[in-house]
């Protein structure tokens, strides 16, 4: 009875808020948000299908190689940078967001380089014990994209803190734009046959759309008198994300690691080919993208005004937009999947298309793991985010391993599954004990 008086209120409430206008606006911010993700998703959606498309399987391959690495290096910026502008952006440093603001971008500034010396130092120790040619070249080339590309995406988040999509969604126009250009000229005047220059396009065209998004931002003039210290900001940041980055570890070994594991074990090829499936299901894993800065700042809200209560509401909503979301796309993938990599890949990738389905079943564990998590990290349970992905973690470098090297890519796809798949019970058992709490 219980259960049915908290549905009732729920919709009672969802009932008094679509006739107002908070329900209108936060309706619009959404749409914005969702157009916002989708141009977003659309360009890299492209940019990736035209790479398998172009490159020989082993160049590509090697892309995507190295391209699960900048996963790795963006999961960090998430948990360093984004995740702490969402949250502290409205709940600490609101009054002076200005100043918070210009201290947050000095200290991505430094870490962009940090990170762009310690690429290029492992991409020169690579090269010296015999790394393919094709591989180093593109660590290089992931050296100068991933700081374009996280600086241009903490001025998309910056725009989300202030509740205008709307001006994120202008400067993704940009980027779509300025990407498939660049790719374009590219392939008119010079094959595009290698990851470095496939990253140096990324980069170039995070630098032009960061420095577009950068160049919209308002701010109250109220604001300029204020300071915020840089140490401050990164002792803030580093509090909040630093345990994080362990479960951005064991994040990334529970997916993004597949990649590796598979050119590792068996060819470059055979990664390019599990990137090219997997090419297919990201557009749903960017469509949850796209709520998750309204995810973070509203139900953080949500929780400072209404405590725990008020937040397990808030993860409940999303939850089922995301597990909606992911069954829409199941249904589209086990209808139109064949179909699909024939036509986007010109046949070069048919033999696989009967296991595209199947990796589709993913983001509906994504669905709720992404939900369940994020409520953890505004509860301030970060250490129980850490817990789950350690377990994900762990079945990949056991079973996961075990199945890519006894049945090849069958296998990292099974394993792709499995690893997703056994973080909701530990989720669930966590969110237990917080509501008993």
């Amino acid at each position: 009875m219980e259960s049915i008086g908290l549905f009732a209120d729920v919709l009672a409430k969802i009932k008094d808020a679509a006739t107002g206008r908070r329900a209108r606006t936060w309706g619009f911010r959404g749409a914005i948000a969702l157009a916002d993700q989708a141009a977003f998703a659309i360009a890299g959606f492209t940019f990736t299908v035209l790479l398998a498309r172009w490159m020989g399987s082993r160049e590509y391959g090697a892309f995507a190689y190295s391209y699960s690495i900048f996963f790795l290096i963006v999961g960090f910026h998430s948990v360093l940078f984004l995740e702490p502008i969402s949250i502290f952006g409205v709940t600490r440093h609101e009054a002076s967001f200005r100043a918070y603001w210009t201290a947050i971008e000095r200290v991505h500034v430094l870490w962009a380089v940090l990170v762009a010396l310690f690429v290029c130092a492992g991409s020169f120790v690579a090269s010296r014990l015999g790394a393919p040619v094709s591989t180093v070249r593109a660590f290089y080339g992931l050296s100068f994209a991933q700081g374009a590309m996280t600086y241009y995406a903490l001025v998309r988040r910056m725009h989300y803190v202030q509740n205008r999509p709307d001006r994120s969604f202008l400067t993704t126009l940009v980027y779509a734009l300025s990407l498939l250009t660049i790719v374009s000229l590219l392939r008119v005047g010079w094959k595009i046959d290698s990851p470095l220059v496939a990253f140096l396009a990324l980069g170039f065209a995070g630098v032009i759309s960061g420095l577009t998004c950068r160049r919209v931002a308002e701010f109250s003039h109220e604001e300029q008198t204020r300071s915020v210290p840089i140490r401050k900001v990164a002792r803030e940041n580093w509090h909040y994300g630093g345990v994080l980055l362990l479960s951005q570890v064991m994040f990334w070994l529970t997916g993004g690691v597949y990649a590796v594991l598979t050119g590792s074990a068996i060819s470059l090829s055979a990664a390019g080919a599990l990137r090219a499936l997997q090419n297919l299901v990201n557009p749903v894993q960017q469509a949850f993208a796209a709520f998750g800065p309204l995810f973070l700042t509203g139900g953080a809200r949500r929780y400072r005004q209404n405590g725990i209560s008020g937040l397990r509401r808030a993860v409940w909503v999303y939850t089922g937009v995301l597990v909606l979301l992911a069954c829409l796309y199941i249904i589209v993938l086990f209808v139109a999947g064949s179909w699909l990599i024939h036509f986007l890949y010109d046949g070069k990738y048919d033999k696989l298309a009967w296991m595209l389905p199947l990796l589709g079943i993913g983001p509906l564990f994504s669905a709720v793991t992404t939900s369940w998590s994020g409520g953890l990290r505004i509860a301030g349970r970060r250490w129980a985010v850490v817990v789950v992905d350690v377990v994900g973690a762990f079945l990949t470098l056991t079973v996961g391993v075990f199945m890519i090297r006894h049945y090849g890519l069958v296998g990292a796809v099974a394993g792709i599954l499995l690893s997703g798949a056994v973080r909701i019970p530990v989720l669930a058992v966590i969110w237990k004990m917080l509501n008993a709490d």
